[in-house]
């Protein structure tokens, strides 16, 4: 009786919806309005060379729904309470009161992978090589107040900034517009360019001493009046034989990074129209690449490629190296302010160093940041990151428009695979084997079992109670998880290389470094037995694999040329003899790759997110795609029509657009509120696809998810949680 009037409650509403006089407008598709990160369609044209497959027009529309975990550290300042990150999708601002808890407050998306930062006062300035030089206001959220874009053809490589003056040096093919520009700071918010002086060469750096700017170039040490800020003036050159890079003036001397030969060259500049060279201090015999150069005091800190030399210039001429300082991982910025060190590490955060004793820099604290997104899984509401250095991170994404980190554990080496089966999480790990965690609080993860052997593994692949190991050295690795408190190796197989596992239905697909694809018959997982080996595409790069029915799926990237590569499809029917029967061309290193319905979904490294439609497998299309550069994906899961994306810059949350509502035809609008009643009270058809009947991602399409659509569509409610609109 209760359920007999409810339905007659809904279907009223409903009927006097739609013969109301206003109602067409609500039978239009809705337009969904996020102000979580950047909203973007891309289609495959967007990103795709032009020699791409372009006879259908993409059938999917990818937008990014939101993103967390601030990954990829280019560059980074810090102001009294504040850092202020450049992160490879763009600003950061930190609250890093208690470095040890830093409290993330504002985003500002601009997506450059490098950059350097200074700032003076709330003026945040950055440089980014290939764009320009941007002023931002951080009184409070990041505001872009201006850009100065760089003119045709050139590149921004360093700057300088001393008093109310901004140094910023161009260079160009063009020679005529490679130089030295000078901008007026006096009201940091507002940068006026005063003058600009031609440099010969292709110039990188600058340090500014007095009135006099001194400016390295491919290969020579310039000097510059800027007495006349308005009206610079080219003075001088001396050769410095090879790739002069970074400049430090002290005294009568100039102090010249060469990247040629990686030493340190000394410039006499006591007469600015005719310095000269007077001495060369060969800094390493290897490859150690010198490039920035800081001075504290009579020492110069001389950056490479994975340390920093520590040069004394008390002698002035005749400088003496008296030290090395580690740095791997710093990018090629480095911060002085006083005795203390400014470090970003890509990967790793901002590393803060004392130098109260120059020889002896000691690290005070770090910013982490969390590692590099190598793979993710899901389990209900959350999703599971492999983070490398970082270890996992938990992720709540029950609104996809705003995932949230809500817990994190740091893994003895680097977590580079997860898999998830009931409520534990199987992570591989470099140092320690198979962690395994119980994620029955997904908020407050548990270790709860390992397993030492393997040593060097990566993915990881789960079927039954039994987990498949991508050991490098040695194979696969079969381990026991019937007892997830006690995994148990069991066996390892197959050749060593492997870098990628996919399985289905009893079987294993296995993909090498060695040119080759083999697919196992697991029923019996303690003995796999090898159905077929050296499934041998055209190319030489194997990457991910996938399957379904009696169809392979090969992606692999073509090494000869440097060209992208391409996915095959393979008829599997009679797996002794595969049968190639499609191709997809230009298809990068692609990292992952997961089937759901009629869509294969790739995560290819450089090209973003591509998606094929495999409805035909004989006759597969690019569906559409997302660009996800500067990041580039690693790995990703499906779930209705939201992706869940594992990248070096990020975790991202994308909203397909192939959701269509419960009856499978449009956006949401009255009929799907009409469909969903009909199947919830009168034995209708079932939705399109279970989360398209389950707006409120409550678990179950029940009579809630009716009101809950009905609210969005007429009532202006919350969209559907899984993001169709």
């Amino acid at each position: 009786m209760q359920l007999s009037k409810c339905l007659n409650t809904l279907a009223v509403f409903v009927m006097l919806l739609i013969l109301s006089p206003d109602i067409s407008a609500f039978d239009q598709p809705l337009v969904r309005s996020s102000t979580k990160g950047l909203q973007q369609d891309v289609t495959t044209s967007a990103i795709l060379p032009a020699n791409k497959l372009a006879s259908q027009e993409a059938e999917m529309s990818i937008t990014l729904a939101g993103s967390t975990l601030w990954q990829g550290m280019a560059d980074a300042v810090v102001s009294g309470n504040r850092a202020y990150c450049w992160m490879a999708y763009g600003l950061e601002v930190v609250d890093i009161t208690n470095p040890a808890a830093p409290i993330s407050l504002y985003r500002y998306p601009y997506p450059a992978f490098n950059a350097e930062l200074a700032i003076i006062g709330n003026a945040l300035y950055v440089v980014i090589y290939d764009t320009g030089l941007l002023v931002f206001d951080v009184t409070a959220s990041p505001t872009l107040l201006n850009v100065f874009p760089t003119v045709s053809g050139c590149s921004f490589y360093g700057f300088d900034i001393v008093g109310n003056y901004f140094y910023l040096t161009h260079a160009s093919v063009m020679n005529s517009l490679s130089g030295l520009e000078v901008f007026d700071i006096s009201n940091p918010m507002s940068p006026v360019s005063l003058g600009f002086v031609n440099v010969p060469m292709l110039p990188n750096n600058v340090d500014v001493q007095g009135d006099y700017a001194y400016v390295t170039d491919e290969w020579n040490l310039n000097i510059i009046s800027i007495a006349n800020k308005t009206s610079p003036q080219w003075l001088s050159s001396v050769s410095c034989n090879g790739d002069a890079w970074d400049v430090e003036v002290s005294g009568s001397y100039a102090y010249v990074s060469n990247r040629a030969d990686t030493s340190l060259i000394v410039v006499n500049v006591t007469n600015p129209l005719a310095p000269y060279l007077m001495s060369r201090l060969t800094l390493d015999t290897g490859d150690f690449w010198p490039s920035m150069i800081k001075r504290l005091d009579h020492y110069l800190y001389v950056k490479g490629n994975s340390s920093c030399r520590i040069v004394d210039i008390a002698a002035g001429s005749a400088p003496e190296v008296v030290g090395s300082w580690p740095i791997s991982g710093m990018t090629q910025n480095l911060h002085l302010s006083g005795s203390v060190a400014y470090g970003p590490h890509w990967y790793e955060g901002l590393a803060v160093y004392d130098l109260a004793d120059p020889l002896l820099p000691v690290e005070m604290w770090r910013l982490g940041i969390p590692g590099m997104g190598y793979d993710v899984a899901m389990v209900g509401n959350h999703a599971v990151e492999a983070n490398g250095v970082a270890g996992i991170q938990v992720i709540d994404v029950s609104n996809p428009e705003d995932p949230q980190v809500v817990a994190s554990y740091d893994t003895p080496g680097n977590a580079q695979g997860v898999a998830i089966r009931d409520n534990y999480a199987f992570v591989t790990d470099s140092s320690c084997g198979l962690l395994v965690f119980d994620l029955i609080s997904p908020t407050a993860p548990v270790l709860v079992g390992s397993c030492a052997e393997p040593r060097k593994i990566g993915r990881i692949v789960i079927q039954g109670d039994y987990a498949y190991v991508a050991d490098y050295d040695a194979g696969v690795a079969v381990i026991d998880i019937s007892n997830p408190t006690l995994p148990t190796w069991v066996t390892t197989f197959d050749s060593p290389g492997i870098i990628y596992l996919y399985s289905d239905a009893g079987r294993l697909f296995v993909s090498n470094w060695a040119h080759a694809v083999s697919i196992y018959d697991i029923t019996t997982p303690q003995s796999p037995t090898l159905i077929v080996s050296q499934v041998t595409p055209p190319y030489d790069w194997n990457a991910a694999i996938a399957a379904r029915g009696d169809y392979m799926f090969v992606a692999m990237e073509n090494s000869t040329g440097f060209r992208y590569g391409s996915l095959f499809v393979f008829d599997i029917s009679d797996p002794q003899t595969p049968i190639q029967v499609g191709e997809i061309v230009d298809v990068d290193f692609t990292r992952d790759i997961a089937i759901a319905g009629d869509y294969l979904y790739m995560a290819d490294y450089t090209l973003g997110i591509q998606v094929i439609n495999i409805a035909n497998p004989e006759a597969p299309f690019r569906a559409g795609a997302y660009d996800t550069n500067p990041g580039w994906p690693w790995a990703l899961e499906v779930q209705g029509d939201v992706l869940y994306v594992a990248a070096d810059n990020g975790f991202l949350t994308l909203y397909t657009g192939n959701c269509a509502g419960p009856d499978g035809i449009g956006a949401y609008n009255v009929s799907d509120a009409v469909f969903l009643i009909s199947y919830i009270f009168g034995g209708g058809p079932a939705p399109n696809t279970a989360q398209s009947g389950d707006p409120d991602c409550s678990g179950d399409v029940i009579v809630s998810d009716a009101v809950y659509l009905i609210n969005y569509i007429f009532g202006g409610g919350a969209a559907p949680c899984g993001g169709c609109d």
